[in-house]
């Protein structure tokens, strides 16, 4: 069974993360992610172009962080072993890798969901 979930864990997590770059991206979201993340960082927004989700590929880890575009504030920053992708047009699925994996543990366990919408301004 721990075989099984290992080979699962694998193949899931292994996969080639996304490589897009925002067609248009502004200088100052530019500087703010040559800042956070350095050189070589790749870059997709949303559907809506409210938020940017920008990430780097360390030795062992994803470090990224999201960039609300209203205000060019980091409304998240984060550094995990796995990957993120965009689920959804204010979703963001982070799928860990476990280091150690438990025998009752299930493939769920290692994904989490941050909604974006907690992030956005409302303006009056």
């Amino acid at each position: 069974m721990r075989f099984f979930l290992a080979t699962f864990f694998a193949l899931t997590f292994c996969k080639p993360s996304a490589n897009t770059t925002v067609a248009q991206q502004s200088p100052e979201i530019t500087k703010i992610i040559q800042k956070e993340l350095g050189e070589g960082a790749s870059s997709e927004a949303n559907r809506t172009n409210t938020f940017v989700l920008s990430f780097k590929n360390d030795k062992k880890s994803l470090r990224y962080i999201v960039i609300r575009l209203s205000d060019n504030q980091v409304v998240v920053r984060k550094k995990l072993r796995g990957s993120v992708t965009w689920t959804g047009d204010m979703l963001i699925k982070e799928s860990e890798v476990p280091g150690m994996i438990k025998a009752d543990s299930k493939p769920g366990d290692f994904i989490k969901t941050i909604d974006l919408n907690q992030f956005v301004v409302h303006r009056k």
